[in-house]
């Protein structure tokens, strides 16, 4: 395992990892609801709350050339952008109650955290696509980050157990995933 990818990036990487959609196991029964995410919303705000952060590091810099921490941090990053890239049941914009009282605290301490998925996905994938990426199109970065397609092949071995036989359907999350992914690649 690389030297770089200590204890403070570990506890980045599970944060991420955190906010990603979790597995919804009555899919398969039913269709899902907003009622399905209620308890996740917090969670995945926070996690991509960090994850603007990270990027706004000069920590960011760590993933330009270390291959562990492009596949522990860099990897689920995009997945949880690419998973919150549209409306859908787990990022509704609904603010809980708690996630407000933190936001009105951190504003108050002239730190600004934003409240909105979509709006938080963009800005990560701007950020990566200016600073580790140094691109415009994504697409570009996805088949040709430092000279070979393994980000896409990393981001795809990340959302096949997801994706795999019967499986599929408890993961919407992933679903939505993939098909931003191939949509970047098309």
């Amino acid at each position: 395992m690389s030297q770089k990818f200590n204890q403070n990036h570990a506890d980045i990487s599970c944060q991420i990892r955190k906010g990603l959609v979790p597995r919804i196991e009555c899919a398969s029964e039913r269709p899902t609801n907003s009622k399905d995410f209620e308890d996740h919303l917090s969670t995945s705000i926070e996690a991509l709350n960090v994850a603007v952060l990270y990027c706004e590091s000069s920590r960011l810099q760590d993933l330009s050339q270390d291959s562990t921490l492009q596949k522990q941090i860099l990897v689920p990053l995009l997945i949880l952008s690419f998973e919150n890239m549209s409306k859908a049941l787990w990022n509704n914009g609904q603010v809980s109650l708690t996630i407000l009282v933190i936001f009105l605290v951190l504003v108050y301490n002239q730190i600004f955290f934003y409240r909105n998925h979509i709006r938080l996905s963009y800005k990560i994938l701007s950020l990566l696509k200016s600073k580790i990426f140094l691109c415009e199109i994504l697409c570009e970065a996805l088949v040709s980050f430092e000279n070979s397609d393994k980000l896409l092949r990393w981001c795809l071995e990340e959302l096949r157990p997801k994706l795999e036989n019967k499986l599929w359907i408890q993961y919407p999350g992933a679903q939505q995933a993939f098909v931003v992914l191939l949509n970047q690649v098309e």
